[in-house]
């Protein structure tokens, strides 16, 4: 779970929708909270964990922080409040989770309130685990709450979806994301924050270590295409080093040069001009390369692949996409 607790003033709209919801007594039996990454879903999702599960929630819907049931929240004790995301070392939720988590939330309540459990990333889940969970939100037991989290709603089972309560969360308006990242101490820059997609928590990720990142796949590609480096030492490195968040890197590069074939745009990240010769480009093979990469992303994070053999595919297709000119 994320170790965000404070509220997040982008989430403000949607937390007065599930207070109403509750007073109304119209509070759904599973959640399924959705958006990109680093607009805090995760924080949203405990929060309203807390204030289900919380003994003396204030009129404004918060939980007090001060009950029995809040200390058990905080110290991660709580026995009617489950996590529900990969073991470690794995890349999906198996069935055999999911249904001891059902399992959990069938018994009775210990403390004779709501029972809650959070699965995330709920898109990790295994077909086989999907299936196991439906009949549990088909047939919920009562004061249950089930709240899904995903960044790739479309991964979900279309029957799955169907049974909750879908919520967007969305990235904030770049004044709030600044307002809000301006109180963490740290320089991030606006830039940095249209890098990270608009996505607050996202920046606030980047700033200690996506820089350097940032440049040494810039300086990596450079060298591929001067025939400096090949594509082996490449993705080797990579492989073995922060592979997903330099495959991020790299999205953006292609997407910097894409759109700066089309409008003119500079780079992204840093506000440089990009080198002459890219609205040279040949922009249907760049798309090529971006579907690629973003399939690779996805794999990556589900199965078990060979990272460096992976990695060197895609840094051939790139260097065929560069080498290819409009035609």
């Amino acid at each position: 779970m994320s170790a965000i607790t404070e509220e997040l003033p982008w989430h403000s709209g949607l937390w007065a929708q599930f207070h109403a919801a509750w007073k109304e007594h119209r509070w759904p039996h599973a959640l399924l909270l959705h958006g990109p990454e680093g607009v805090g879903k995760a924080a949203l999702a405990r929060r309203l964990a807390m204030v289900l599960l919380c003994d003396r929630p204030s009129s404004d819907w918060g939980a007090c922080y001060a009950c029995s049931s809040c200390k058990l929240m905080h110290s991660a004790t709580h026995p009617d409040f489950l996590t529900i995301a990969p073991e470690e070392d794995k890349q999906q939720i198996s069935v055999d989770r999911i249904r001891e988590g059902c399992a959990q939330l069938s018994l009775t309540s210990y403390r004779s309130g709501y029972k809650v459990a959070v699965i995330a990333p709920a898109h990790q889940m295994t077909i086989a685990a999907a299936n196991s969970l439906l009949k549990t939100l088909e047939e919920p037991g009562p004061k249950t709450a089930l709240i899904l989290v995903t960044s790739r709603l479309g991964a979900l089972l279309p029957t799955l979806r169907s049974r909750c309560q879908q919520v967007a969360v969305r990235v904030p308006t770049a004044d709030v994301g600044m307002t809000w990242l301006a109180k963490s101490g740290k320089d991030i820059s606006p830039q940095l924050l249209r890098f990270a997609n608009g996505a607050p928590l996202r920046a606030l990720e980047m700033v200690e270590r996506f820089s350097t990142l940032w440049h040494e796949v810039n300086d990596d590609i450079a060298a591929l295409i001067a025939a400096k480096l090949d594509v082996t030492q490449i993705a080797k490195r990579w492989a073995n080093d922060d592979l997903i968040d330099r495959l991020d890197c790299l999205d953006h590069w292609i997407g910097d040069r894409i759109r700066f074939a089309i409008v003119g745009t500079a780079d992204s990240f840093t506000g440089t001009p990009l080198p002459s010769g890219v609205e040279q480009l040949n922009i249907s093979r760049l798309y090529g390369c971006l579907d690629r990469l973003r399939a690779l992303q996805t794999q990556l994070r589900r199965t078990a692949l060979q990272r460096e053999l992976a990695a060197a595919a895609l840094l051939v297709e790139l260097l065929e996409a560069l080498s290819a000119r409009r035609n």
